[in-house]
């Protein structure tokens, strides 16, 4: 294994004309049933050292990019006042399994982001989500592409979707929270996703190629996509935006994100075949039980 006298020795293979020199310092492993043997070219004896748990170097790189800010951008927008569940707001958490998102009325969004009017047209509803520009647009899910979407910080789009009013058949979800918000907690929700958009010196949103046409688009985000800052960081990152106590740089899996909603009071929660097919009028769907606030269940 690599050890201290090894890192020591880097400098030297970077030296000179920029090749590395023939006789090598590192140790040639050869894999056995308990561990590595090595050998040397010209290093017969080489202090062993413990190998590092993958566990612990993702963990030293995530502490890392935490504590530098690296998982701050779009930043959340601090509430005005806690999350309760009380308010006559309601506003969706969906996961679609890799995926979680918002789904939001769409006349207050369209009035911080003039832009998806056309793409919106009159729907009442609009779900949205943030993430990596390549893996988010790929119309399939392939371990290089995670890897890829994972280790290295690569541009951002947010996805933009028009919720028609049958809504069951458009949103496949593999769960439905319902958070029912104050004005204030869903005026900090919606500015804090405003903010995900990148935009030009005019203030302008700038599509990129990808979506279904007619029912969905993608443009061009705000921030970069990196191991400590994910399309669920992000959801939850506007969950705090909306008032609820929680660390977003924690939330790194549709299923973390999901999880705590499934705790918190407050939150109505339905499966996949309980989503509405109908959604309902937002200032009537909140503070009554689900089933009545949002009829056409199934």
């Amino acid at each position: 294994m690599i050890g201290w006298k090894h890192l020591q020795a880097l400098p030297r293979l970077f030296r000179g004309n920029g090749a590395p020199p023939v006789a090598s310092r590192f140790p040639i492993g050869v894999r056995r049933s308990h561990g590595y043997r090595g050998t040397s070219v010209d290093a017969p004896s080489v202090r062993r050292c413990r190998a590092v748990p993958a566990g612990a170097i993702l963990l030293a790189l995530w502490v890392v990019a935490t504590l530098t800010g690296c998982a701050g951008t779009p930043p959340a927008v601090v509430p005005d006042s806690p999350f309760q569940g009380n308010g006559r707001h309601g506003v969706y958490v969906v996961s679609h399994g890799w995926h979680t998102g918002f789904v939001v009325p769409s006349a207050p969004l369209r009035r911080l982001v003039p832009g998806l009017d056309s793409e919106l047209g009159d729907a009442t509803h609009a779900e949205l989500g943030w993430g990596d520009a390549v893996f988010y647009r790929a119309r399939e899910i392939r371990s290089g592409l995670a890897l890829r979407a994972v280790f290295t910080a690569s541009e951002s789009v947010v996805h933009v979707a028009p919720v028609p009013s049958d809504a069951y058949p458009f949103i496949s979800t593999e769960g439905v929270a319902r958070l029912c918000l104050s004005g204030d907690q869903l005026s900090s929700l919606l500015r804090y996703i405003a903010g995900s958009f990148q935009r030009s010196e005019d203030g302008a949103i700038a599509p990129v190629p990808g979506g279904a046409p007619g029912r969905s688009r993608f443009y061009r985000g705000a921030g970069h996509y990196s191991l400590t800052n994910t399309c669920n960081t992000w959801t939850a990152k506007g969950l705090r935006s909306a008032g609820l106590d929680l660390s977003p740089a924690l939330k790194l899996t549709a299923g973390s994100v999901m999880g705590y909603l499934r705790q918190q009071a407050g939150v109505d929660w339905s499966d996949p075949l309980r989503w509405p097919a109908v959604l309902g009028d937002t200032v009537r769907g909140c503070g009554v039980p689900t089933e009545r606030a949002l009829p056409g269940l199934r």
